[in-house]
């Protein structure tokens, strides 16, 4: 399999001698990997393979899920291993529940589970991280502006260096306990601090572990960009009498069809008028896919038919699965309570947001991040953009 990830090589150069490039080419970076899903699984391993010392920790409450890693003392990976190593056991350093023990004299902290877990997370390390390190969130949810409220709350703001990126950087999954398997990585990913003038700084400290990481304008344009939020909460809902007629199944590229389609172009479209009454520039899904996997589309259809990366995946068991309670509340909800706020039309994000939240019995507007919580209450464009600047 071809893994487009960014290296700074020709992708024709053989994967061996990549590999010995990347490997010879870096410095051991001590790495906390905070979470215990097939991401952090997948991170851990791949930059512990990579050379670099890892330490892996998940909250106390959620221990079970690093119970096996801790047991075997690492994490078997399977499929690829993107960043220079070879796939095999990766042993760690350290796996713990305990969040400062981990956080200790780490030089970059990566928080990689879903957006529901995040807080937890920063109430932990609000506590114990230092001014020296940097935080990096993977798949940001519009987490930096959660995490400067709160540092700001605690008399702590301006204090830590932190950002986020775009998406995860890795297709992976757990495939057993210890076990997980990388299908692909991303072979460019934005990346943004908050505030957006230390992103500079925070891309010196991180991109000597992901070179393919690259400065973003703002965390508005990391949070709006992505693209899980807008293929599945769209493919689940109008897929969801199969799911729940057959429970999870294979499906291939999503059982996207050209309707659904025209409803995601649609969605797309509002997100990148948001974008653009933000100062951004509009990235639209098919853009974020070509920028990911160097795959084209004129449309959400054809883009994401064209990418064999999304020819297969096993569809979400119901509507407690995370393309749902994660990206509906924490991602499209946000989305459409920025662009209402603007004044803009936000029609049918809204309509798949309160469709979600029928299905489940549940009330995403409430339980959703909203513009109090992300600190922009009453905020015009302007102003939302000299406080993330």
């Amino acid at each position: 399999m071809i893994v487009y990830w960014y290296t700074g090589m020709p992708i024709s150069m053989s994967s061996e001698r990549r590999k010995v490039i990347v490997l010879a080419s870096r410095w051991v970076v001590k790495i906390a990997v905070l979470g215990g899903g097939g991401g952090a699984h997948a991170m851990a391993a791949d930059l512990a393979l990579a050379g670099h010392e890892i330490r892996m920790a998940e909250l106390p409450s959620m221990g079970e899920n690093i119970a096996a890693a801790k047991a075997l003392g690492g994490i078997q990976l399977t499929g690829t291993a993107p960043m220079g190593g070879s796939p095999g056991f990766a042993r760690l350093a350290l796996i713990t529940t305990n969040i400062p023990e981990a956080v200790e004299n780490a030089e970059l902290v990566m928080v990689v589970v879903p957006a529901y877990g995040h807080e937890a997370f920063m109430r932990e390390l609000i506590g114990c991280v230092r001014k020296d390190q940097t935080v990096v969130f993977h798949s940001s949810y519009f987490s930096s502006l959660i995490f400067a409220k709160m540092l700001k709350e605690a008399g702590r703001e301006g204090e830590i260096l932190f950002g986020e990126t775009t998406s995860l950087l890795y297709l992976a999954h757990l495939r057993g306990a210890g076990r997980v398997w990388i299908k692909a990585g991303k072979r460019r990913m934005p990346f943004a601090a908050f505030p957006a003038r230390r992103t500079e700084e925070a891309l010196k400290r991180v991109n000597p572990v992901y070179p393919q990481l690259v400065p973003a304008r703002n965390v508005f344009d990391t949070s709006l960009n992505e693209a899980g939020v807008l293929v599945h909460p769209v493919t689940t809902l109008l897929n969801l009498s199969r799911i729940e007629r057959n429970g999870p199944y294979k499906s291939n590229y999503y059982d996207l069809t050209p309707g659904i389609g025209k409803v995601m172009d649609i969605v797309d479209g509002e997100r990148q008028a948001v974008q653009r009454a933000l100062g951004l520039p509009p990235a639209s899904l098919p853009s974020m896919i070509h920028d990911f996997f160097n795959v084209s589309g004129k449309n959400c259809y054809e883009a994401i038919y064209n990418c064999p990366n999304y020819s297969k995946q096993t569809t979400p068991d119901g509507l407690e699965h995370r393309y749902i309670s994660e990206d509906v509340p924490f991602g499209l909800v946000p989305t459409t309570a920025i662009g209402e706020q603007m004044g803009l039309d936000m029609s049918t994000t809204r309509s798949i947001v309160q469709l979600a939240g029928s299905a489940a019995g549940k009330d995403f507007w409430k339980e959703g991040r909203s513009l109090e919580v992300m600190g922009l209450s009453g905020m015009d464009s302007a102003q939302m953009l000299r406080h993330v600047s």
